[in-house]
This record gives structure tokens, C-alpha cells and sequence, in this order.
């Protein structure tokens, strides 16, 4: 592909596109690229601004800017020093067509729709996985570059200033606007996550590869933010379903503690609403009364 050209030595002799169409929120343009001496993955944001739902409120809450590569490449390096699941090896950034891009190694792998679809053991590492990502913890909260930061203190203030800003971006859906006032009010009740660490606002099954029912590689991490432990749990309940929830926490428990949800599953599960973690669960009501999958 000529736009890519520009950010390799030798000529391109193979090129596939890598979207996996699934939504909006997947804010990548990435393509496997080949050439005499190399095999790579290469990525840019496809977005010209951090507008929607989920870039826009992501970016108003944590500060994240995945348009700047030089905020993207710490992301790398944080979760590569976690010794977790693979993730991508930072070779290069470059530019090309007007816009910043990184090229990173091909990971192994195919891909996975579902996670019920990994063995009990793949379910038990990927809590051990997470887990250990979690155990690397911030006395702030944020970008994980560090540009951004605030305290665990001040991000009640921050959902409240989200929720009340958020009606302008979905103004046909008035059963979601009725539950701004409530959720403002309960955030703004909040005590003070105990520590960011490393996050994934949009965790689902198609951020990873698998092979043979275990997870070998995670390949989307663009919207890494350090934020609440929690999160990751709340948004893992509308992908899991109670045998994934069970196995996943024996893993997760042998590395920390399982988090209490009960004081923040309301007001988290509004957030993952509001930015569109999932489009097919219809109506704010059934997204609320979601199955309970941690305790």
C-alpha cells in the first residue's frame, strides 16, 4: 500500500487490512505488512478528532489521546514490564498520509469472539493475567504517558462533570437521560478508588488472540487508561458468563484480592453505558439489570 511505504526501507510486497468491523470504537486502522526482511503490524487512529460516546467521554475522564503515538508507546512498556499476556513490541513511529503512525511485531494468534470459548485453564491465567496487571499500581489517575493525572480523590467530581455533559451526545435517547440526575447524585457519593492501575475501558474478547483455549496475545490496547480496578470487573460481566466469571476470579485471586463491586457497580455500569462498551444490549434499563456475575 503507497500510504505505508513511507514508513519502511524496503518495498512493500504484501499488505492485509486487520479491521475487525466490529463499531465506531474501534478507532485503529491497522495492516499486516510484509516485506523481504520483515513482518509487521501497522496502526494508526482512523479518527481526525476524540470526538462520540466512547473517544470523546474516554478522553474527557482519563485524559487519553491514543491520535499521539507518543502517548500510545508507554502503554506498550507498562503492560510489557506487568509479565502478563503478550502485547506487541514497540518497533518504530513514524508518519505517513498525514498521520502518526507505530509499527509493532505480528503476534501469534487467532482470534476470539467469545470468551466462554477459552479452556478452564486459559479462563484461570487470564485471571492470573489480569491480576498481575493490576498489581502495578498509581497514587494517581489517568493517562498512563503521565500528561494526565489526578487524584483517585477527584474522580467522583470527574464521572459527575461526564454524566452531566454527556446528554448532548445522545439526544434520542431520553430513557438514558433519566438516569443522569440519579447517577450524578450516587457518584458524586463515591469514596476514592483506593489506586489507579492499568485499565481497559473497552475490554472484549476481540482485543486478544487465542490459541488452543488460552489467551497468547493482547493486539488492541489503544484506550489503556489508569484508572479503578473495579472497571475492568464491571465491563468483564457483560462479556462473561458465570462459568468465565468463576474461573477467571480463582486466577485473579491467587495474585490480589477480588474488588468489592457492590458500592460501585451502579455508577460504573452507567459509565460503561454511556460510552457504548456494547451497542447490541438495547435500552439503558436492560443494560442495569445486567446479570450480577462477581461478588
Amino acid at each position: 500500500m503507497v500510504i505505508l511505504q513511507e514508513l519502511f526501507d524496503r518495498p512493500i510486497l504484501e499488505s492485509a487490512d486487520l479491521d475487525p468491523g466490529i463499531d465506531e470504537n474501534h478507532g485503529s486502522l491497522v495492516f499486516r505488512v510484509r516485506t523481504s526482511t520483515e513482518e509487521v503490524v501497522a496502526r494508526s487512529f482512523r479518527l481526525n478528532q476524540l470526538t462520540g460516546p466512547f473517544w470523546g467521554n474516554l478522553h474527557n475522564l482519563f485524559g487519553i489521546n491514543p491520535m499521539s503515538a507518543a502517548e500510545v508507546a508507554p502503554i506498550h512498556t507498562l503492560l510489557q514490564s506487568t509479565g502478563s499476556i503478550l502485547v506487541p513490541k514497540l518497533l518504530r513511529v513514524g508518519n505517513a498520509a498525514d498521520r502518526e503512525w507505530i509499527v509493532v511485531e505480528l503476534m501469534q494468534g487467532h482470534p476470539i469472539s467469545d470468551f466462554s470459548h477459552l479452556s478452564d485453564q486459559g479462563l484461570v491465567d487470564f485471571g492470573r493475567s489480569l491480576g498481575r496487571i493490576h498489581s502495578q499500581s498509581f497514587d494517581w489517575l489517568g493517562n498512563p504517558s503521565g500528561s494526565v493525572r489526578f487524584s483517585p480523590t477527584a474522580f467522583s467530581e470527574r464521572l459527575v462533570q461526564l454524566f452531566q455533559t454527556s446528554l448532548d451526545r445522545y439526544p434520542d435517547d431520553p430513557r438514558l437521560s433519566e438516569w443522569i440526575a440519579p447517577m450524578s447524585a450516587a457518584a458524586a457519593q463515591l469514596p476514592p478508588p483506593d489506586a489507579g492501575v492499568l485499565i481497559m475501558p473497552d475490554i472484549s474478547p476481540y482485543q486478544f488472540l487465542q490459541d488452543k483455549g488460552q489467551l497468547v496475545a493482547m493486539v488492541d490496547i489503544d484506550a489503556y487508561a489508569v484508572g479503578p480496578r473495579e472497571l475492568d470487573f464491571i465491563n468483564l460481566e457483560y462479556w462473561f458468563d458465570q462459568r468465565s466469571a468463576d474461573l477467571f476470579c480463582q486466577g485473579y485471586g491467587e495474585i490480589l484480592p477480588l474488588p468489592q463491586l457492590h458500592t460501585v457497580r451502579a455508577v460504573y455500569r452507567y459509565l460503561c453505558r454511556i460510552l457504548t462498551i456494547r451497542t447490541d444490549i438495547d435500552y439503558v434499563e436492560r443494560w442495569m439489570s445486567w446479570p450480577e456475575l462477581f461478588f
